[in-house]
């Protein structure tokens, strides 16, 4: 039973997003569960979405975007015989549930010519440990091995593409589901939200000063019934970077599309804590701005951001986040005019660091890779709720 509780409040904390990130989709526009059901060919995944008491998060017009990928009847009938199982038993078995719906979904807005960028890393998953990796052969994007048919069909409040097997958790992600399941449930005994744990920090005035004039994000970071994973660049970090392209903080603070497009790429719409991003070396974390998705990398055991940046205190908890203070500064491809490291692209999406050569796809929008500018310093890890040859970015150090 208290299984099932923690379930009910991890769920709850999908149910409850609030903030838009497609700024193109109308309220007018179908939503996710409006695309899901209407697709008679979803029907076993639209079943699970209603057990799990899901609907409303995928009805909502006012919540974050995700990125669904559905798995067809036909995939779930082949699931059930490779788990040797019944439709019965799964859908009896929450928990169970619970895991293989949330490792189809990703935090974030990704098209599909964005994830056939992605060729070669791993893409985060809602399910801790799930990150499947992505792939393309003669076009077609595939996710560890099930491959999107029809993709890119836009709602309100997402993107959806049809995939042709389920994504399996393997025996690490089933562990870390667990541990998810349990952790979700203790930030709600938090008492502080993100804005009030970011405002009573003496090392991220500046972060916590463009959040308060940046469009929108104080709201966002004050409601307690968001989940995001903020990645929070201290103050000697904004200094550093300032002062080589002599702007100052007043100045980027005052200048409210600039500061509020950077800290909106700071910010993942889910909540990872450090032990699960240790897991995710060259895994992908959608952000909160269409498109977009910050590069993991792990090494010798230490957790960096776009291959230079990392991460200082980590597991600040909050009731509606995990803060991580990084040593750097992330820039979304928006923004590399005005921090001086080039031009901001307009028709090619910006290519990723990559340990293969990169796929060519339609470009739609400037996408993706984030630009860093480094201020390493040593780690520190914070409380937990829990038991438990490549192309380098662009760094100024």
């Amino acid at each position: 039973m208290r299984r099932f509780v923690h379930v009910a409040l991890l769920l709850i904390v999908l149910a409850s997003f609030t903030v838009s990130a497609r700024a193109q989709a109308q309220t007018a526009d179908p939503t996710l569960l409006d695309l899901i059901s209407q697709d008679k060919n979803l029907s076993t995944f639209r079943a699970a979405l209603k057990t799990l008491n899901l609907d409303s998060s995928f009805s909502s017009n006012s919540g974050v975007s995700f990125t669904v990928l559905a798995p067809t009847n036909a995939a779930f009938k082949n699931a059930l015989s490779t788990l040797g199982i019944t439709s019965t038993q799964l859908f009896s078995d929450k928990v169970r549930l619970f895991k293989l719906i949330y490792g189809t979904i990703l935090p974030g807005w990704m098209e599909s010519y964005v994830l056939a960028a992605f060729d070669g890393y791993r893409v985060a998953t809602l399910l801790w440990g799930q990150a499947p990796m992505v792939s393309v052969s003669d076009g077609v994007v595939s996710l560890d091995s099930a491959r999107i048919g029809a993709s890119d069909q836009f709602a309100s409040n997402g993107v959806l593409h049809i995939i042709d097997e389920v994504l399996i958790p393997n025996s690490e992600a089933l562990a870390m589901g667990n541990r998810e399941i349990i952790f979700a449930a203790g930030l709600q005994k938090q008492t502080k939200n993100a804005l009030q744990v970011i405002s009573g920090s003496r090392t991220l005035t500046t972060f916590k000063d463009g959040v308060n004039a940046a469009n929108g994000l104080a709201d966002l970071l004050a409601n307690k019934g968001n989940s995001y994973t903020i990645f929070a660049p201290a103050d000697e970090s904004f200094d550093r970077a300032l002062s080589q392209i002599n702007v100052t903080t007043a100045t980027l603070v005052g200048d409210v599309d600039t500061i509020t497009e950077l800290l909106r790429f700071h910010i993942v719409p889910f909540t990872y804590n450090l032990e699960v991003l240790k897991t995710y070396d060259n895994v992908i974390l959608g952000t909160i701005i269409n498109n977009t998705g910050i590069v993991i990398n792990v090494k010798s055991g230490s957790v960096y951001l776009s291959g230079v940046v990392p991460l200082t205190t980590t597991d600040i908890n909050a009731s509606n986040a995990i803060v991580h203070q990084m040593g750097g500064v992330l820039v979304p491809p928006s923004l590399l005019s005005f921090f001086g490291l080039g031009s901001t692209p307009t028709a090619e999406p910006t290519p990723i660091p990559t340990r293969r050569p990169a796929v060519t796809a339609t470009p739609r929008a400037p996408t993706r890779a984030a630009t860093a500018i480094a201020t390493p310093a040593p780690t520190r890890v914070g409380p937990i709720d829990i038991g438990e040859e490549t192309a380098e970015p662009t760094a100024i150090r």
